[in-house]
């Protein structure tokens, strides 16, 4: 049985409208790659504070799961695509998606914080090597340019101006998958530390 066929991205109309307060924003990928599990149509859903959906968004320079939505300092959305080494950005005023922001190296990204003097942290969602990666998975994994491995699992810590200021090695285990690092992260109220979570 053949997989039904869809429209790609790029001809489904986003709705997506200006933010309001209360608004409910969520990733949901629709995973319509018959040959990838993991692979669709990006799109984040709004809703309003009521659970009644306002729109939908259908992101660009996205083929995985889009992920990790947070605001940041500068007043957009992000999100993440990890398979893609994307972040994202949506602006609130308008709910488009608008040309990257910031500019971070090419690494499975997953989420990001941010500390009150407006710096980034932002974390791997890979770690290992592209053996650790189950076979049907790796065709469709990168490396990162120029090693030799999918990720590290790291959080590193980026200025306003996007300077490097600080790496983190984090505790990540191999996973039932075998090769996460960090699926999300947390930065505690005191800013002292950090909680690093893996699915």
């Amino acid at each position: 049985m053949s997989a039904p066929a869809t429209a790609p991205a790029s001809a489904k109309q986003s709705t997506m409208v200006p933010f309001a307060p209360g608004d409910i924003l969520l990733g949901a990928t629709d995973l319509n790659n018959p040959a990838d599990d993991h692979a669709g149509d990006g799109r984040i859903f709004q809703f309003d504070k009521n659970f009644h959906l306002k729109g939908v968004l259908y992101t660009t320079g996205t083929t995985h799961l889009v992920k990790g939505l947070t605001f940041g300092p500068d007043g957009l959305l992000w999100a993440f695509d990890s398979a893609e080494h994307a972040v994202i950005f949506v602006d609130p005023k308008t709910g488009k998606q608008v040309d990257p922001k910031h500019k971070f190296p090419a690494k499975p990204w997953s989420s990001a914080f941010f500390d009150k003097a407006g710096n980034t942290y932002i974390h791997e969602h890979l770690n290992g090597t592209p053996d650790m990666v189950p076979e049907k998975y790796r065709g469709m994994t990168r490396l990162v340019p120029g090693s030799n491995r999918v990720g590290d699992g790291k959080v590193y810590k980026y200025s306003p101006d996007d300077k490097l200021l600080d790496t983190y090695d984090t505790e990540t285990s191999t996973s039932f998958a075998g090769y996460l690092g960090v699926t999300s992260c947390v930065l505690h109220r005191s800013e002292e530390h950090t909680s690093e979570l893996q699915s």
